[in-house]
Order: structure tokens, then sequence, then C-alpha cells
């Protein structure tokens, strides 16, 4: 008798434990969902390079998700920048959602971010993202379109060699007059990535 009661219990809080695992997963898995797509917004974005900070002016975010695992994928992060010596800093991102938290990786510039606060709508995706200090910055992006209606084969990923040989990122601008900031195309510097609230150059 004890022990079929013992068995019974076992039995019962295994399938308790079961279907908190289960909704955890669903609610990981609704989240992917709703990321797939290309998101454009401010996320507060910039490098640091030639000892100067340039703030990007918009992000281009796509997530695309495995078909076998809602909860994570791939996709795309675009920074555009203007009046500086790069026109875009591209990566290729892999993302996860872990018990909610949104992890993305960067995988050109070797980087990881987490968002763990924030609400995806239909065409709305907001919420927080922390600074280099650690303190939280709002975003609040727009969806654009879906996460396949663009042909990302045209850009220049990461650091690398383009143009005559030279590092840089894509489009670096033409050489300036003598005495003027350094050209992107006469360095190896590496720009730093960062995520700042501060207006930039």
């Amino acid at each position: 008798m004890k022990k079929t009661n013992f068995l019974s219990i076992f039995a019962t809080l295994m399938v308790a434990l079961s279907s908190l695992v289960l909704t955890s997963c669903t609610e990981d898995q609704m989240i992917g969902l709703s990321l797939e797509g290309t998101w454009v917004g401010n996320m507060y974005v910039a490098n640091e390079w030639s000892g100067r900070v340039y703030k990007a002016a918009e992000s281009e975010i796509t997530f695309t998700s495995d078909p076998f695992r809602n909860t994570k994928g791939y996709g795309y992060w675009i920074d555009y920048y203007s009046g500086c010596s790069w026109d875009y800093v591209a990566n290729h991102i892999r993302w996860e959602v872990i018990n909610g938290d949104l992890h993305i990786y960067f995988q050109e510039d070797r980087a990881e971010i987490v968002i763990t606060d924030y609400t995806i709508s239909n065409y709305r995706f907001e919420g927080y993202i922390y600074d280099d200090y650690g303190q939280p910055l709002h975003f609040s992006m727009r969806k654009v379109r879906s996460a396949y209606d663009n042909d990302w084969d045209d850009y220049n990923y990461g650091w690398g060699y383009w143009y005559n040989g030279a590092y840089g990122y894509a489009k670096p601008a033409k050489a300036k007059a003598a005495g003027e900031e350094q050209n992107m195309l006469e360095t190896t510097e590496m720009p730093v990535r960062h995520i700042v609230k501060e207006s930039a150059e």
C-alpha cells in the first residue's frame, strides 16, 4: 500500500514538473515566433575609432527562426551611419530566447547582448537595452517586412579586407585633406562597439 502511494505521488509530481517545463518552452517559442521579421529603430549602437565615437543613425535587425526550435535562430544586424568613414556595420547574428531573456550574439564582432525587459506586438518591438555602464535605455523598433524580403548577400560583413586590400567596414570615405581626420583606409585599427546614450559626432 505504501509503495503504491509513493508511486502515485511520484507520478503526480512528474506530471506537474512536466507541465511547468512545457509551459516555459511554449512561452519562449511564442516569443521566437513573434520576433521573426525585420525591425528598424534606434538601439544606441556606436563605434569608437581613431579617438572619436560615431553614433549609428539607425539599426536594422532581422530574426529568422530555426524551423525545428522556434526559441532560437539566425539573422542579421545592420547599423547605419552618416558623417563617418563607413556607411554601415553588418553582423550575422545568432539569437536564442532562454526563460524569456533574448540573447543575441554578433558573429563578426564576437560580442553578445542580453535583452531582458521587452514586449512584442505585430508591428512593435520595444523595451530596454543596457548600455556599457549597466544603465537601461528604452528602445522602440517598428516591423518593416518579413525576414525573407531582403538580399542580405549584398552586404559586406564585419571588419576585413575591402577596397584595394585596405582594412575597413563597407564604403570607407575618400581620403581627406592633410591635417584632417585620419581616413579608414590608412589604418588597421578596428573600431570598438559600444551601447551608449550620449550623442556622438
